[in-house]
C-alpha cells in the first residue's frame, strides 16, 4: 500500500491532532485502486429496471430548479438531525428538551435479558442441549415453519459492487485467531464452522484476523466467485435463524461478505472493515407477515409487511448497499446521519440473490441459549453461530499506515460479532432496546432524531461490536 508523494503520512495522529491536520491527512490519503482483469459488472441487468441510469430517482419530468430545491431541503434537515443528535449524544439536549416528536421510554427486553450482558455472562458457552426434551419435542424445536420460506425476501446486490457476498468457511480458512492484539494460543489450522465456538475461551474480544492485507485486495476477499447466477443463487449461503416467541415467530436473514467498504463524507472514507453481518428480520403472526426490519449501519429501519416493495404475491425485495451492504427497503440513494457526519448509500437492481435457494438454517431460544440446526438442513454446524468473538481483524491502531481519524471517525474499526449477538430476543421488531419507531414511507429518506435512551443503546452496541 502506498500513500500519494508529499502528504504528511508522518503527522502524528490521535484524539488531540487539530482538525485541519486530521482533514489533511485524511483527504490527502490514497486507497489503491483494485485491480481488475475484466470490465466491472454494469452491465447486469435484472427483471424490468434499466441498469443504465440505476440511480436516477428522481422522474425527469421534474425541472432542475426544483431538484434543486428538493435535495437542498433534505440535505438542510439532514444538517439539523446532525446537530441535533450531536447535542443529545453528549447530554445538551435532556429528555425534555429533545426535538424528537416520538418521547423515548425506557428500555424494554423480551423477557430474554439484556443481550449485552447476556454476551459477558455466556461467552464461554458454547452449544447445548437440553435433555429433557423428548423426540417429539425435538422435531418441533428444529422446525422451520413452511410460512418462512413462503414469504422469504429476495435481495438485490449493487450492480457494481465490489465485495460479494463471502462462505464463512473461507473466511475463517483466510484469517488467524488473535485474543485482543496478540495470536490465540494454540493449532488453530483444524479451525471450521462447526468448532469456531472454541475461541471463546479467550472471551468475547477475539478476532478472526486476515491473513492478507486488506488493500492488497485478495481474491477471497472480494467474493466475486458468489455474485448470483441463474436462478438467483450464490455459492455463499444466506444464513436463517427462526426464533419462536409464542406470540409471534421471527425470521431473521443474515447475509455475510468478507470485507465492508466504509461510506465517504467531503471525500473522506471510514468505517472500512474486514467481516460483514446484515440482515433482514421478518416478524409474523398467526403464520402472517406483519413487520419487516432492515439493518443499516448502527440502526436500521422498521416497516409494516404493506409498505416493502414485493417482487410477486409473497416474497419482498430487500437492497443492499453499495460497499457497506446495509439493506433498504428500495433502490436509490439513502441519506442516514453518525453523530459526525453525513452519509448516503446507493442501492439499485443488481443481481438478484434468492437466500432460499442455498442456506444454514437454525432455530434459537434466546432464554436456554441453544442453538438447533433447523429441520430444512438437518447437518449444518453450529459453532459458527456460538462463536462470541469478531469475524474481522481488530480496529487498527493509529500508527498503522492504513489508519487515520477524521472528525472523530476511523478509516479502519473492528470486524462486527455474529447473528447471535444482534438482539435475536428483541421484543419489538427493531433491533435496539429503545423506542421501536414503524417507519413511514413518507418519511423514508429524512433522517430523524434519536432519542438519548437510544444513542445510549447505539454507544453499547458499538463497544460490542468493534471491541473497543
Amino acid at each position: 500500500m502506498a500513500l500519494q508523494p508529499g502528504i504528511p503520512h508522518q503527522l502524528p495522529m490521535g484524539p488531540n491532532l487539530p482538525w485541519s491536520q486530521e482533514a489533511a491527512f485524511a483527504t490527502s490519503y490514497t486507497r489503491p485502486h483494485k485491480p481488475t482483469s475484466k470490465p466491472a459488472p454494469k452491465s447486469i441487468i435484472v427483471g424490468q429496471v434499466d441498469q443504465s441510469d440505476a440511480l436516477a430517482t428522481t422522474p425527469q419530468t421534474k425541472s432542475e430548479s426544483a431538484l434543486c430545491a428538493s435535495q437542498v431541503v433534505v440535505w438542510l434537515h439532514s444538517v439539523v438531525a446532525a446537530i441535533c443528535n450531536i447535542l443529545t449524544l453528549n447530554g445538551v439536549l435532556l429528555p425534555g428538551k429533545k426535538l424528537s416528536a416520538t418521547p423515548s421510554r425506557p428500555p424494554k427486553t423480551a423477557g430474554f435479558g439484556d443481550p449485552f450482558n447476556f454476551l459477558l455472562r455466556n461467552h464461554t458457552s458454547g452449544s447445548k442441549t437440553d435433555p429433557s426434551t423428548s423426540d417429539d419435542d425435538e422435531r418441533r424445536l428444529r422446525h422451520i415453519p413452511d410460512y418462512v420460506i413462503e414469504y422469504a425476501p429476495y435481495c438485490h446486490l449493487f450492480s457494481t459492487e465490489e465485495y460479494w457476498p463471502g462462505i464463512m468457511q473461507e473466511h475463517i480458512d483466510h484469517t488467524t485467531p488473535y485474543a485482543g492484539s496478540d495470536p490465540a494460543g494454540g493449532d488453530y489450522r483444524d479451525l471450521n464452522e462447526g468448532n469456531l465456538d472454541k475461541l471463546n475461551d479467550f472471551g468475547p474480544k477475539t478476532y478472526l484476523q486476515s491473513n492478507d492485507d486488506p488493500e492488497s485486495y485478495p481474491e477471497w476477499l472480494g467474493g466475486e466467485s458468489n455474485i448470483p447466477g441463474a436462478p438467483h443463487r450464490s455459492s455463499a449461503p444466506a444464513v436463517l435463524v427462526v426464533v419462536d416467541k409464542g406470540e409471534y415467530v421471527d425470521a431473521f436473514w443474515f447475509f455475510f461478505y468478507s470485507f465492508n467498504l466504509g461510506n465517504q463524507v467531503l471525500g473522506v472514507r471510514f468505517g472500512n472493515h474486514v467481516g460483514d453481518w446484515e440482515h433482514t428480520a421478518i416478524r409474523f403472526k398467526d403464520g402472517k407477515p406483519e413487520h419487516v426490519f432492515f439493518s443499516e449501519h448502527e440502526w436500521g429501519a422498521a416497516y409494516r409487511w404493506e409498505d416493502v416493495e414485493m417482487y410477486d404475491d409473497k416474497r419482498m425485495l430487500t437492497y443492499s448497499g453499495y460497499g457497506t451492504h446495509a439493506m433498504y427497503r428500495t433502490a436509490g440513494v439513502h441519506h442516514y446521519v453518525l453523530p459526525f457526519g453525513l452519509l448516503q448509500d446507493i442501492t439499485d437492481k443488481g443481481p438478484l440473490w434468492d437466500p432460499t435457494l442455498n442456506l444454514y438454517s437454525v432455530t434459537y431460544d434466546p432464554r436456554t441459549d441453544i442453538v438447533r440446526p433447523g429441520d430444512l438442513t438437518p447437518d449444518v454446524p453450529t459453532g459458527w453461530f456460538d462463536f462470541a468473538g469478531h469475524w474481522g481483524d481488530k480496529q487498527y491502531p493509529m500508527d498503522d499506515h492504513r489508519q487515520y481519524r477524521f472528525a472523530g471517525e476511523l478509516h479502519y474499526v473492528s470486524g462486527p460479532t455474529g447473528p447471535k449477538w444482534k438482539n435475536l430476543a428483541r421484543k419489538e421488531i427493531c433491533e435496539g432496546s429503545g423506542e421501536c419507531h414503524i417507519q413511514d414511507v413518507a418519511l423514508d429518506n429524512v433522517p430523524r432524531v434519536f432519542s438519548q435512551t437510544e444513542w445510549e443503546w447505539l454507544r453499547r452496541r458499538r463497544e460490542h461490536r468493534y471491541g473497543v
